[in-house]
């Protein structure tokens, strides 16, 4: 299994809300939101596009791994987790998760995944209190390294966390805002997200909004 075995990217999303979600809704609307992810990865499978990453399904959980850690590689995994970010808040799917980097074993054909990356991802992204995603702290040198390639994608702030706000490197979806949310319709459409919840949880909302658009 060692061949397997190998440095790479690692981006981890979950669907928020997805337990509440399947006891709290009839099956047919639980697996209309999972076709939504399903359609994503057809899509990215149907393409056969060389800069995209076929992403793997576990419930509600979704996992984009490269093959290394190349500069190519890093583009590849920043792309994607922009694409399918922008894509699914564009469909009113929400998510959150991190990125990572380290040795980790990906045998695909096993559907074989294990590695400390993708425990720091979950960990991080667990911690998040907005619809979105960022970088651990794993992925710093890659970043700087190749700030003029994706300067626009990658911003840093304070990033609302568990235990307040906290400076991280996060996916400003500036690549998905252009194609899917076009501006003034931006705002517009995360704001939909308050039809879906109440009380406490509507804080995400307030959240998101506040680091995509203000």
């Amino acid at each position: 299994m060692d061949k397997f075995a190998h440095n790479r990217f690692l981006a981890l999303f979950d669907i928020m809300g997805f337990t509440d979600l399947v006891y709290r809704n009839p099956h047919k609307e639980v697996l209309e939101v999972i076709d939504k992810v399903r359609k994503f990865a057809d899509d990215v499978q149907a393409s056969n596009t060389a800069s995209l990453i076929f992403p793997k399904i576990f419930s509600d959980s979704i996992l984009f791994v490269s093959d290394g850690d190349t500069d190519e590689d890093f583009a590849k995994i920043v792309y994607n987790a922009d694409l399918f970010l922008g894509t699914m808040l564009e469909q009113g799917v929400p998510v959150k998760g991190a990125i990572s980097h380290g040795l980790f074993t990906a045998w695909h054909e096993k559907s074989i995944f294990v590695g400390r990356p993708l425990v720091d991802a979950y960990v991080l992204a667990k911690d998040l209190k907005f619809y979105g995603a960022i970088f651990h702290h794993t992925m710093e040198k890659f970043i700087v390294r190749n700030t003029g390639v994706f300067s626009t994608w990658i911003s840093k702030g304070k990033i609302p966390m568990t235990e307040g706000r906290v400076e991280h490197a996060y996916l400003n979806l500036s690549g998905e805002r252009v194609r899917v949310f076009n501006s003034p319709d931006y705002e517009v459409k995360l704001r939909r997200f308050y039809d879906t919840v109440s009380g406490p949880v509507r804080k995400y909302v307030d959240n998101t909004i506040e680091v995509y658009c203000q």
